[in-house]
């Protein structure tokens, strides 16, 4: 297990030998330039879906019909990169175990 403190790393527990590994992680993302355009979901997509809904309940459209909405925003938003980051787990540590640490040391990201 891991826990990051500002700029540092720390391991738990302590390795009693080097161990070679490769190290994976996030970078920050790209300033925004003032002529970029970033994109983010808006709430039409959720509220068209309940209005749909809404519409299957009423047997207006046929059952399935936000389903199928759904899952066409769904392959839209990850043609556009949203959705496929892979985001770690986060435990918090038990201090029985791992003794008294700071705030920020708190929690431990664990990946599967």
């Amino acid at each position: 297990m891991y826990a990051v403190r500002g700029n540092t790393i720390k391991f738990m527990p302590k390795a009693q030998k080097a161990y070679s590994a490769t190290l994976h992680y996030y970078s920050l993302p790209a300033v925004i330039a003032s002529g970029d355009v970033p994109f983010f979901p808006d709430d039409y997509i959720l509220v068209h879906y309940v209005w749909i809904k809404a519409q299957e309940w009423h047997r207006v459209v046929p059952i399935g019909t936000a389903l199928q909405y759904s899952e066409d925003r769904i392959k839209d938003l990850q043609k556009a990169g949203i959705g496929l980051e892979s985001e770690p787990t986060e435990v918090e540590l038990d201090r029985r175990t791992f003794g008294m640490f700071q705030q920020e040391d708190q929690f431990v990201k664990v990946t599967t």
